[in-house]
């Protein structure tokens, strides 16, 4: 199955893509360009683009602060949210930290609200935000130990849901079997790791802005209780979704959970 180039893509190259057979990354070379490719399996089919999202029009007023769901490819900006995002720029600029112009209007309009409008705390978060972004190279690397961390099946992709939004897995029995058997790849800089890099791919390969902007997570719990997973690491990874992905998950799912 060929890369999609986004210039050139079509609805016919994409039936014949989907034809063709699938050619997996070298498993053992972190160096494959193919763990980082855009095929015509991964991006989102021509019928998401048809998707009314659900709230796709609910937006924040001085009424309702808290209403938006859908961020991109609307034209529908309040004039409330048009003041809060302008406050917001200037308060970063008064703590020296502009916000960059290559930092889009909806992502600044996600740190105004997840912070409720509260501009001095929103502006903290979006400050630690564009550090951790500084921070990045311009393509993610996958180490060894991420790469046997994402082979290993505690985290993976596994299809769209009915609203084509990709879904994100969480097996906690892989999880809590690493932790006893090789806790040295279960860590929590290994977690952030490489939540960043399936972030940054599903971010650019899997969502479409406007349709489907977010992802479903399941958590398989494998009938156990959540005090038998590493505690260190979940709180991690949770802190650095909360820090630094701000309205992307769609729903959360736990199956097969404990009584106890």
């Amino acid at each position: 199955m060929k890369l999609l180039d986004r210039q050139k893509f079509n609805y016919e190259d994409y039936k014949i893509s989907r034809t063709e057979p699938i050619s997996f990354p070298d498993p053992d070379n972190r160096f494959d360009d193919g763990h980082y490719t855009k095929y015509a399996h991964n991006v989102p089919p021509p019928e998401a683009y048809f998707i009314l999202p659900r709230r796709w029009n609910d937006v924040c007023t001085e009424e309702n602060p808290n209403a938006r769901f859908v961020f991109y490819g609307w034209n529908n900006i309040t004039e409330f949210e048009k003041r809060q995002m302008q406050l917001l720029r200037d308060e970063c600029a008064s703590l020296g930290y502009p916000i960059p112009d290559n930092f889009g209007e909806r992502d600044v309009l996600k740190f105004a609200q997840g912070d409720k409008f509260n501009i001095p705390k929103a502006a903290a978060s979006l400050i630690a935000h564009l550090k951790w972004r500084a921070s990045l190279p311009p393509r993610i690397e996958i180490t060894p130990l991420i790469l046997r961390l994402i082979h290993s099946g505690c985290f993976y992709l596994h299809g769209r849901d009915k609203f084509y939004r990709p879904c994100f897995v969480q097996d906690c029995g892989k999880i809590a079997q690493l932790a006893r058997t090789d806790p040295d790849l279960v860590t929590a800089e290994n977690f952030v790791h490489m939540f960043t890099f399936l972030y940054e791919y599903v971010r650019k390969v899997l969502l479409l802005p406007g349709q489907a902007e977010n992802w479903v997570h399941i958590a398989d719990m494998n009938h156990m209780g959540i005090t038998a997973l590493p505690r260190e690491q979940m709180s991690a990874l949770g802190f650095f979704m909360q820090s630094n992905i701000k309205y992307f998950l769609g729903k959360s799912f736990y199956v097969r959970t404990s009584w106890g």
